[in-house]
């Protein structure tokens, strides 16, 4: 009788520590999802906010490759210009990885070049620059699906 007893006693015992450890757990379970999806969620704002300012920047480096040489010193040219410069030394600086600023940079010196009389850069020399930058933004973009 003593061992029903006293097995009646360790019974009730791990009956008490049971809704603790099945709490213990769930805890640790939904403290892991949170997780999940709050680094999904910064991952997926990061990508949204990246590509943004990466379309942003290569819609205004395609206007710009389309201007005729003799187009560089009319006030539309000037405009388009001093918004690719507030993007490039602005916006384009928080977001972008090494790949994305070096072609950036090139395609700038490009285009400073380009804007000088007598200069052997072309539209299609643009135009590839611009190819090179989006190339670097699409990897960039791909990197922060992958993480």
């Amino acid at each position: 009788m003593e061992k029903n007893s006293k097995s009646a006693i360790q019974f009730e015992s791990y009956l008490k520590i049971v809704p603790l450890a099945l709490t213990a757990v769930g805890l640790f379970i939904g403290i892991f999802q949170y997780n999940s999806n709050y680094e999904r969620e910064i991952r997926k704002n990061t990508y949204n906010t990246t590509f943004e300012i990466y379309q942003e920047f290569t819609e205004k480096c395609a206007v710009l490759s389309h201007y005729d040489k003799d187009s560089v010193n009319t006030k539309s040219f000037y405009k388009d210009y001093k918004d690719f410069e507030r993007i490039y030394f602005g916006k384009l600086l928080l977001v972008q990885d090494s790949t994305v600023s070096n072609e950036a940079t090139k395609y700038y010196l490009l285009l400073n070049n380009f804007k000088q009389k007598k200069s052997p850069i072309s539209n299609s020399d643009l135009e590839n620059g611009l190819y090179n930058v989006i190339f670097a933004s699409r990897n960039s973009l791909n990197k922060i699906l992958e993480k």
